[in-house]
Order: structure tokens, then C-alpha cells, then sequence
């Protein structure tokens, strides 16, 4: 069996390279396509694309059919957020904090902030849904009117934060 040297932290994996070509075409782009770009075989591919349709990051489209002939399958990027991608909470909290402390009335504005947040948790509580935040994928309890600071730092630790 052929070894295949390691790949360095800079370079990208081949799903990574087949999503790029994906996301660089301005049309979707068939197996075979992809194929010769990447001097690989078209199972290889196809291998990559079946992963990328499963985690939402690529989707298949409908193939031209006024040719005769078997159509190409024909495959594009999704257009959203890639949800497995890096996550940057501490440069998102350094954004907020900067944006709520320079302009005027910073105290305000943080507590406005705070009490908007408080409301989405509590809105996403009693509708049953799952809290964006949170870790654990349960939904996060509402807090009772004057809990105190402790219970508040309490259910904050259950979703993720830390004090």
C-alpha cells in the first residue's frame, strides 16, 4: 500500500480543495471537472463530495437535460455560515466590549446589551427550543426575577460561559 506523506498544518486537505474549486466557479462544477482540476480520480471526488453534502457545506443541483446522453451530476457550494468552521468567541467578546464601551454611556449600553441577551435565552427557554450558546444542547432555564448573581453566574457556566 502507497504512504502518503504527512501534510502540513498550512496545507489543505483534498475536501478542503474540492470545496475551494466549489466556491471559486461561477457555475457548479460536475465530478469529472473537479477531477482533472485536482489531478485526482473521479471516486476520490465523489468521495469528498458525499462528505460535503452531508455536513451542508455543498449541494447538488439539477443537471441540464437537453443533451442526450447520461446527465453530469453537477455540484455547488452552500451559500451560508460553515458551522464547523473556527470559532472566535474571545475576538466576538473583544468586538462587543469595544462597541459598548466607546460610545456614550457605556454602563447603559452593556446593560442594554445584557438584558436583549437575558430575553432571547428566556424567549428561546419557554418556546422549547435549543439556546445558540450552549454547550451542552439542552435549553436554557429561565431565570426567576432577582435570582441574585450567584444563579445567574450559575446558569451562564451551563451554557458555556465563564465568569
Amino acid at each position: 500500500m502507497a504512504r502518503h506523506p504527512a501534510q502540513s498544518p498550512e496545507a489543505p486537505s483534498r475536501r478542503q480543495e474540492v470545496l475551494r474549486l466549489l466556491k471559486a466557479a461561477q457555475t457548479p462544477l460536475s465530478i469529472v471537472t473537479i477531477a482533472r482540476q485536482l489531478g485526482v480520480h473521479p471516486n476520490t471526488v465523489r468521495f469528498h463530495l458525499d462528505s460535503l453534502v452531508a455536513s451542508g457545506q455543498a449541494e447538488q443541483v439539477a443537471p441540464d437535460h437537453r443533451r442526450p446522453g447520461r446527465p453530469a451530476q453537477l455540484f455547488r457550494p452552500v451559500r451560508q455560515m460553515n458551522r464547523a468552521g473556527p470559532r472566535r468567541y474571545q475576538l466576538l467578546a473583544g468586538i462587543l466590549v469595544q462597541s459598548v464601551g466607546t460610545g456614550p454611556e457605556p454602563s447603559a449600553r452593556a446593560i442594554h446589551a445584557g438584558r436583549a441577551w437575558g430575553q432571547l435565552l428566556a424567549d428561546t427557554a419557554d418556546s422549547g427550543e435549543h439556546a445558540s450558546g450552549g454547550q451542552t444542547g439542552e435549553p436554557v432555564a429561565r431565570l426567576e426575577p432577582f435570582a441574585g448573581p450567584d444563579l445567574c453566574v450559575a446558569h451562564l457556566a451551563r451554557a458555556g460561559a465563564s465568569p
